[in-house]
């Protein structure tokens, strides 16, 4: 053990005056390890229950999204999810080639930033998915106007 003295900072160690003294440390010590494990497997199982439950969770949720079971990997892996190149592939002549797609790209891979403004206008319904870049400015203008009056 190290104690400091206020004026100076040296450090030197107490002696042990009483013969018990050693047993103290060494029970403390115990009892601070027991207490780290236990601390330690309580975050940790924690964190498992956490983990299932999210499982359980997307599982069940990906039924409500689309009835059929979504696989992150079928047809090709979903887990980067909707970026610039995966965006310009859903897009062809500027309409969105397949919604169901798109759907499986954001459910397990999530979407871009500088897409979220597009690509949630398509997911949420309001762009049609066969909609073409006039039908969206007209559905954005008709849009605003409603929110105007």
């Amino acid at each position: 053990m190290y104690v400091y003295d206020h004026q100076q900072p040296r450090h030197y160690t107490l002696p042990n005056f009483t013969p018990g003294a050693v047993d103290i440390r060494s029970s403390l010590k115990v009892l601070c390890d027991t207490m780290r494990r236990q601390i330690i497997s309580r975050a940790f199982y924690g964190w498992l229950a956490h983990c299932r439950h999210l499982t359980t969770v997307r599982t069940h949720l990906s039924g409500m999204v689309h009835p059929d079971l979504m696989l992150p990997d079928e047809p090709t892996d979903a887990t980067m999810g909707v970026n610039q190149t995966t965006w310009a592939e859903l897009m062809q002549d500027g309409k969105l080639k397949s919604r169901s797609e798109l759907m499986r790209l954001t459910y397990f891979g999530g979407v871009a930033h500088q897409l979220r403004h597009v690509v949630w206008a398509f997911l949420l319904g309001h762009y049609p998915p066969d909609s073409d870049v006039a039908d969206r400015a007209a559905i954005d203008t008709r849009t605003k106007h409603q929110y105007e009056l």
